[in-house]
């Protein structure tokens, strides 16, 4: 076994230290959880929500210390990682009402037979986390799977070791056995040995397209598997040129640029009208770009954003725009390096109206491509160019304009008029395409927690009419 040292990507301070999880604490954490998931099933569901409300509790009452927590170990700034911490609490009141509209036990009559429909649990689920919500993206797959009677081994994201602990923690303090959920700490061996384990029945990944098709193949053959990926996107902005040019250049900023551009759901290709009116937006948007206030994201002066989560994040934007200007690019407003921080960003803006190619592929980070359009239509066409298919928002005060987008964009979170960030945990959360494999999570993450088993009942046996019986 090797240390496991997560630093705080804005000072560079120790963060958190533990040790990677070898090959056999994978076996038995997940040998563990198989072996502890019935019991837990046969609790009551009133029973299961009353320990998820104590950690629920526990949550709000150290809301402040998750903050900091997350904000410190991700260089989320603390406004930002306050929303999140607030975020995790409130899930559980989500998922118990998605539950009730989505999953609870169903009866009818047909043909003089009581019928049913009630959910099963699954068994041992692996839930992988990302860094960029370390806390609020786990959480929403963690607390159905419990809810729903499932085990689970918890892997974090290794940027972020020190959150996933956490959550954990306050999990075993509300009551759940620390049999029936544990936490495994490393890096891909690490969730690649938790997958190979045969009692697994369920995997939960949130993360890049390229670690996802991994998942995939790795479980290959396995079909008894449930897979839930979220892969992320390349998502489009849309403006039209009817709309207010202040309100449309900071929500294309805000789209853009917030978490430093380290959400899902951030806008990585803006698509502006040719003439003044797309001008103007694109001046607007360089001029808030130029005073947004990056720095320290514990700041007592709050700040918009805080750094990359590694130097190698910020050397891949800074690979990114060298590409597009290779490609014919313009660059309107350069990625800037701040403080002499290897990974402390200013954003930047690059016009590749005119790059014949480009990879289509998600720029983690707050890096705006810019597309000079003459119209709605090649817009909408461009759009759609991408193999990405999570969240698109349009600007536009013309109605008609925004019911063509939201029937022909491909792309499981429509937005019109907000930005393409702006999503609320009563909606499913998921994307088509690269984006992921058809399991929503949000409201909807209920959906794959659990199995929908059939009954025909009846409390006594009676006889039943054989046709063609001979003698």
């Amino acid at each position: 076994m090797s240390d496991l040292l997560s630093y705080e990507p804005y000072s560079g301070a120790l963060c958190w230290q533990g040790t990677e999880s070898s090959e056999q604490i994978c076996v038995d954490a997940v040998a563990t959880a198989a072996d502890a998931w019935q019991n837990w099933a046969a609790l009551s569901h009133e029973q299961r929500v009353a320990i998820l409300y104590g950690y629920r509790d526990r949550v709000v009452e150290r809301k402040a210390e998750l903050a900091e927590l997350i904000s410190r170990e991700t260089g989320k700034a603390l406004w930002d990682a306050t929303t999140e911490a607030g975020a995790v609490a409130a899930k559980v009141d989500l998922i118990c009402a998605a539950w009730d509209e989505r999953c609870a036990e169903k009866s009818n009559e047909v043909a003089g037979k009581q019928t049913s429909v009630r959910p099963a649990a699954l068994g041992v689920c692996v839930v992988i986390g990302p860094f960029n919500f370390p806390a609020h993206l786990p959480n929403g797959q963690i607390i159905p799977a419990l809810l729903a009677g499932n085990s689970v081994v918890f892997k974090p994201a290794e940027t972020a070791p020190a959150v996933g602990a956490w959550l954990v923690q306050r999990l075993h303090e509300a009551g759940v056995p620390e049999t029936v959920v544990s936490c495994v700490q490393g890096g891909r061996a690490v969730g690649a040995k938790l997958i190979e384990q045969p009692a697994i029945a369920a995997v939960y990944f949130t993360g890049s397209w390229q670690a996802g098709c991994a998942i995939h193949r790795q479980l290959a053959g396995r079909p008894d598997v449930l897979l839930a990926l979220e892969m992320g996107g390349n998502n489009p902005l849309i403006i039209t040129d009817d709309v207010t040019v202040d309100h449309a250049a900071r929500i294309a900023v805000v789209s853009a640029c917030i978490s430093a551009g380290q959400r899902c759901t951030c806008a990585r290709r803006i698509f502006l009208p040719t003439g003044a009116q797309g001008d103007a937006v694109l001046a607007g948007m360089v001029n808030l770009i130029k005073h947004l206030r990056i720095g320290n994201p514990l700041s007592s002066d709050p700040v918009f954003c805080g750094p990359l989560i590694h130097a190698a994040a910020a050397n891949a934007l800074y690979a990114r725009e060298q590409l597009c200007v290779d490609a014919g690019g313009t660059s309107i407003l350069p990625v800037e390096q701040l403080e002499g921080h290897s990974h402390l960003v200013r954003p930047g803006i690059i016009d590749v109206s005119q790059c014949a190619m480009l990879p289509d592929e998600e720029v983690f980070g707050p890096l705006v491509h810019v597309y000079r359009v003459s119209d709605f239509e090649t817009a909408l066409q461009q759009a759609n160019a991408s193999c990405y298919g999570l969240s698109a928002s349009l600007i536009s005060n013309n109605p008609e304009d925004y019911q063509r987008f939201r029937k022909m964009i491909r792309a499981g979170l429509v937005n019109w008029n907000v930005p393409t960030t702006g999503a609320s945990g009563r909606l499913p959360f998921g994307g088509m395409g690269h984006s992921g494999n058809h399991r929503s999570a949000g409201w909807h993450a209920v959906d794959f927690c659990s199995f929908p088993v059939a009954s025909v009942e009846q409390t006594q046996t009676e006889e039943i009419a054989l046709q063609g019986l001979g003698p």
